[in-house]
């Protein structure tokens, strides 16, 4: 047996243990929580004394066997050295104990609940308290020279009758056990041990106290444990106990860190620690011996397949259980409620209830000292909180909770704390239940806890029987349900649709459905929720007209087209007058941005207003009720081209959203992201991984006109590496209502012409960019960094041979975007270079669009201006400036792809637009023939490698100086030879050729 931290313990009673060889009787009392050796070293204690030659006697007390009498003497004289006359005068003393005392209507200990009525639930003790407090009288006076014994006996202080003599009875056989007892003593020393004495029977104690007088001139050693969580001023005969005997009283504390790890190296089946796992053990157990062996019984199991099994595991579970098992009631219940509501909260039901328990009071410090809770009375570990709730059945789980709801709310508590036992609790509900999860609902969707919010807001939907408060919640539940649940907050919000027409729904969440039903792509829906919040005949105070105003400008810069169609005198409340703050208006944050972004769309915006953008974009948390502002502001930060500031506040954003598990944030914001990932020109498999990511976070179906961004996004990937069938089975997909009436059909249109022109359908292509200046000239929202329409229909008209056209087009954006310095400008620069007749212009506008990408870090845009520029500087005849920029181009274009994909390398004599830069440390050699059973031609390679960049057919005739016709030839004999069947695969195949020639 191995006791740690223990030997300063061991040496005292050692001492003590000497003294009574020496024939002075000692008594040492060991205190210590459940768990933290006192048995241990009573063992060890008990070892050493008969080692040196004593007699032991050792008795373990129970609860089960508190109420039976003589239970523990009996146990201590099983073990002395009895003849058998005494041996079987024990017995016989037992059993007359055993007897019982008989009713004022007679019968024995069986008949507790006999028809006179006369019952003991307790067991044997006498509630009013018929018994001696200051223990067993001895009139004899055997074992009290002092005199201190009560002469007058068992007094029956209240007049209770005993006709059966039963007290009689047990007064003879105390003293009777006393002297067998004493008798026993007389040979030699002995170690006469109770362990976990504060459970021992009250007939016991009384004989153990008995023995004080003697034990100066009796070679005894009595040792007992005691658990010190236990209040022994309610156990009249442990106190007596106590005071009767000059006990030595030993202590025992938790193990440190470095004993726990000892522990576990010493355990049945353990090993050796390292500091780490010391650390993390001592953690969870709190250094009680109890639990670091259960920890250590888990470090010592492996599962079927031979892994180390976790830690905390089965074996630290039932320890925790036998800790509990053995304290007191009070104590774990106090448990059970702190498992059930948190030791804050139940800490405060107790002190808020004056009825409460007065355990409760104290019982978190003796959890502590047991090792369960921390000495932030917070449980030490999961396993422990789970162990203690599993001990909680159902019904009481459900009590505890109702009862802390009620307790809280007398307190005056915040809503949220009320509502959350409120909900878990099975009813009755009080009348003040409706208002108060109503409360807890609003205040955790402006905190962000929208889980928590819609879970309160489902039970006050059960709870509220008015129409109009059934409404006003399930208006709640539908914006909750949205960002949880999109593809089933249809049902609900067809319900609060149903109340608003029938006049249930209260004004002031008008507003909110309205924009509600427009994100679920329901626009007429929406339109109506606008115009009954518009009604003058309604509308009665400021905070209405402020909702309206901030409901209207929303929808101005989301769906233009709608806002268009409602009447005038409607939109002219978009802007009202300014009137003082009112608490009940919408927030000013979302107001704010609202502005700032139609400030952008309609290029109004100031100086200040683009400084605000970068200063208000960055660093927002969201919530449910900063969702609106900040998607607005990320808005503003693309459509100015702050695009590396978007990108990093986007996936700052995207983080929050995937913590927090609302997927459609996550849904919307994966959509923004791919569309800046496309923007800002990074690899196309980066904008489909965001593009992807959003259409799997939220059914299409919950979507509504929103769709549009991660769908035009996939489209012009697809377009962009000429994969047609894609580009045509994403266009393929139904449209939601309404989409070319909001801001995303702008994009949709510019994705589709795009798709279209790629396809070699530039009158198609036309007809979308066409579409798309009659919308945003409608609306108001005429900005090239939204959708650059006229230099999308100017790259369309040049497919035509409408190269004038086409040049005014470009002129004219160019005129718009002339002092900013976005990718939008450089583009512009490039496109109006294609439709000018003169190369050395083309040069000059090419250089222009160079920097201006470059410095955006555009890599691909930047590459497809460095080709133009190779080609330019051809016609001028300058070879090697031609060389030198097609190199560069290409470069590009390498950055761009992938790393694990290196673009193929051509032959130097080729095409100057088709040379790449030679490798660092390595001449400029030509490429070696691929290794094909019928090898590619130098047109073919040159075609082949362009396309594998992503080039459409158009792009690589323009840089080739051929036809498209020529260009389609060319790449079906690549395909053949070397059997790739679509241009996705091209790139691969070119690279493994390209590895087998190096």
């Amino acid at each position: 047996m191995h006791l740690i931290e223990r030997a300063e313990h061991m040496r005292e009673l050692a001492a003590m243990y000497a003294e009574v060889e020496r024939g002075r009787g000692r008594a040492a009392l060991i205190t210590g929580a459940t768990g933290i050796g006192k048995t241990r070293l009573l063992d060890a204690a008990a070892a050493h004394a008969e080692r040196h030659g004593a007699r032991v006697l050792l008795a373990f007390a129970a609860p089960a066997e508190r109420d039976r009498p003589f239970a523990v003497l009996e146990q201590l004289l099983r073990q002395a050295p009895l003849d058998p006359e005494a041996r079987g005068r024990v017995a016989e003393l037992v059993g007359t104990a055993d007897a019982g005392p008989t009713g004022p209507g007679g019968g024995s200990d069986t008949d507790r609940t006999d028809p006179s009525g006369w019952t003991d639930p307790s067991g044997w003790a006498d509630p009013s308290g018929w018994t001696d407090p200051s223990g067993w009288a001895d009139p004899s006076g055997w074992a009290d020279p002092s005199g201190w014994a009560d002469a007058s006996g068992w007094s029956d202080l209240s007049g209770w009758s005993d006709p059966s003599g039963w007290a009689d009875r047990v007064d003879r056989a105390g003293r009777e056990f006393g002297r067998i007892l004493l008798r026993a003593l007389d040979r030699g020393p002995v170690l006469l041990g109770v362990d976990d004495v504060q459970d021992a029977d009250a007939e016991s104690l009384r004989v153990l106290a008995n023995l004080a007088p003697r034990l100066q001139r009796t070679p005894l050693f009595l040792l007992l444990t005691r658990n010190g969580h236990v209040d022994s001023i309610r156990n009249h005969e442990l106190l007596e106990l106590l005071h009767r005997f000059d006990f030595q009283r030993l202590q025992l504390t938790a193990l440190s860190r470095q004993g726990v790890a000892e522990l576990l190296a010493r355990a049945p089946g353990g090993r050796p620690a390292d500091e780490a796992t010391a650390r993390h053990c001592h953690a969870v157990s709190g250094g009680n011996p109890l639990l670091v062996l259960g920890l250590a019984g888990d470090r010592a199991a492996t599962t079927p397949d031979g892994r180390p099994a976790d830690v905390p595991g089965p074996a630290f579970r039932e320890a925790v259980l036998f800790a509990l098992h053995r304290m007191p009631s009070e104590i774990r219940s106090a448990a059970q409620r702190m498992a059930v509501l948190g030791p804050v909260t139940a800490a405060l039901a107790e002190r808020e209830d004056d009825a409460a328990d007065p355990s409760g009071r104290y019982a978190a410090e003796r959890l502590s000292a047991v090792g369960l809770l921390d000495r932030h009375h917070r449980f030490r570990h999961a396993a422990v909180r789970e162990t203690v709730l599993a001990t909680v059945p159902t019904a009481r789980r459900v009590a505890i909770h109702h009862y802390a709801a009620r307790v809280l709310y007398e307190a005056g508590r915040p809503a949220t704390d009320v509502a959350e036992h409120l909900v878990d609790s099975d009813g009755p509900f009080p009348a003040w239940a409706l208002d108060t999860l109503q409360a807890a609902a609003e205040h955790l969707l402006a905190c962000g806890d929208v889980e928590t919010a819609a879970a309160h807001l489902r039970l006050a939907r059960r709870l509220a029987d008015e129409p109009g408060r059934r409404a006003a919640v399930g208006a709640l539940l539908a914006q909750a349900d949205w960002q949880l649940r999109p593809a089933a907050a249809a049902c609900c919000t067809a319900g609060v649709l149903a109340s608003m027409r029938a006049g249930e729904l209260p004004r002031r969440h008008l507003g909110t459905l309205g924009r509600l039903l427009f994100r679920q792509g329901l626009p007429d829906e929406g339109t109506e929720a606008l115009l009954a919040l518009a009604d003058p005949a309604a509308r009665s105070d400021f905070a209405d007209a402020s909702e309206l105003a901030f409901s209207l400008r929303w929808l101005s810069t989301s769906f233009p087209g709608d806002f268009r169609a409602l009447p005038e005198d409607v939109r002219a409340l978009a802007a009202p007058a300014a009137a003082p703050a009112d608490p009940a208006a919408p927030a000013v944050e979302p107001r704010r941005a609202v502005d700032l972004l139609h400030a952008v769309l309609t290029r109004r915006a100031t100086d200040e207003d683009l400084r605000r953008v970068e200063r208000v974009v960055s660093g927002r948390r969201l919530t449910p009720a900063t969702v609106e502002p900040v998607l607005d502001w990320l808005a503003a930060a693309v459509y100015t081209e702050r695009l590396d500031l978007a990108a990093a506040e986007c996936e700052d954003l995207l983080r929050q959203a995937e913590a927090r598990k609302v997927p459609q944030w996550q849904a919307v914001l994966a959509g923004w992201r791919a569309e800046i990932a496309q923007r800002r020109g990074e690899p196309a498999a980066v904008v489909e991984r965001y593009a992807r990511t959003a259409l799997t976070r939220m059914p299409e179906r919950a979507w509504g006109t929103g769709i549009a961004g991660p769908i035009s996004a996939l489209v012009l990937a697809a377009a962009g590496r000429g994969d047609h069938e894609t580009a045509a089975d994403l266009l393929g997909r139904p449209l939601p209502r309404g989409l070319f009436r909001s801001r995303h059909g702008l994009r949709y249109l510019h994705a589709r012409g795009h798709a279209q022109l790629a396809a070699g359908r530039p009158l198609a292509a036309v007809a979308d960019f066409t579409t798309c200046r009659r919308l945003m000239t409608e609306w108001g929202l005429d900005l090239p960094a939204l959708v650059p329409w006229r230099t999308d229909l100017a790259q369309a008209l040049l497919r035509l041979d409408r190269q004038a056209e086409a040049r005014a087009l470009a002129q004219e954006q160019l005129d718009l975007v002339r002092y900013t310095t976005g990718a939008t400008h450089g583009m512009t620069l490039r496109h109006l270079a294609a439709a000018t007749e003169s190369p050395a212009r083309q040069v000059v506008l090419l250089k222009r669009s160079a920097r201006l990408l470059q410095a955006c870090g555009h890599p691909r845009e930047s590459a497809l201006t460095m080709f133009a520029l190779s080609r330019a500087y051809v016609e001028l005849g300058e070879a090697q400036q031609a060389r030198t920029a097609a190199r560069r181009a290409q470069s590009l274009l390498e950055q761009e792809r992938p790393a694990r994909v290196p673009a193929p390398r051509v032959r130097p004599d080729a095409d100057p637009a088709s040379c790449p830069p030679p490798r660092a440390g390595e001449p400029d050699r030509g490429e070696e023939p691929a290794r094909t059973e019928e090898r590619l031609s130098e047109a073919e390679q040159r075609v082949a490698q362009l396309a594998s960049r992503g080039c459409t057919n158009r792009e690589i005739a323009d840089l080739l100086h051929i036809t498209v016709s020529t260009v389609e030839q060319h790449l079906t004999r690549v395909y053949r030879k070397l059997g790739v069947a679509r241009r996705t695969k091209l790139a691969d195949r070119l690279r493994e050729l390209s590895l087998e020639a190096a």
